[in-house]
């Protein structure tokens, strides 16, 4: 047994004499006792039960618009698992975003390409480098923030357009966005 494991059982027996001593078995403690509630934390998870918390968290970032590889890092998981995770529950991840563009009016754009959204936006040609479809862009009075933006940091009736869209669409919720005239 681990030093860990050994300290833990410890004080798992501590909450449990505490318990038996106040009400004479452990089936007799009401649900809001104190160190049955100590008791229940220190109990160490099923196998099982960590999968379930597993999944969970995995789902958690997956709506906030993490892609598979984010949710694996940030859990300690490997992608490959995350990613098996996500075919088996037919899971298509949210769209990640390169680009965040506010129009002169203070309407804010969320791109994967500038060059695809010069091209859904303008009717420009999407072969504008990075640089070429800035300085466009920057001549007609748009800002424009490069980074790393998920779906969560897309706010309800702001835009965004993926490089498989035709146009640009406003977010509603969490789970839809309908086309717009922008």
């Amino acid at each position: 047994m681990l030093e860990s494991q050994r300290k833990t059982y410890q004080l798992m027996l501590e909450q449990l004499h505490k318990i038996e001593s106040k009400y004479g078995s452990i089936n007799n403690a009401p649900d809001d006792d104190p160190n049955l509630i100590k008791l229940e934390q220190l109990r160490p998870k099923s196998n099982y039960q960590t999968l379930i918390d597993e999944q969970d968290e995995i789902m958690k970032l997956t709506d906030k618009g993490y892609p598979a590889s984010d949710v694996a890092q940030k859990l300690g998981l490997r992608r490959r698992t995350v990613s098996d995770f996500f075919k088996r529950h037919k899971i298509q991840p949210r769209p990640a975003f390169i680009f965040k563009i506010i129009s002169p009016d203070k309407k804010v754009f969320y791109a994967q390409s500038l060059g695809h959204f010069l091209q859904v936006s303008f009717h420009r040609s999407c072969i504008y480098s990075v640089k070429q479809s800035t300085v466009y862009l920057k001549r007609r009075n748009f800002q424009i923030n490069e980074g790393y933006f998920i779906w969560a940091e897309v706010k309800k009736n702001e835009y965004f357009v993926t490089n498989n869209m035709d146009f640009p669409v406003a977010k509603k919720n969490d789970d839809s966005w309908a086309k717009v005239n922008v």
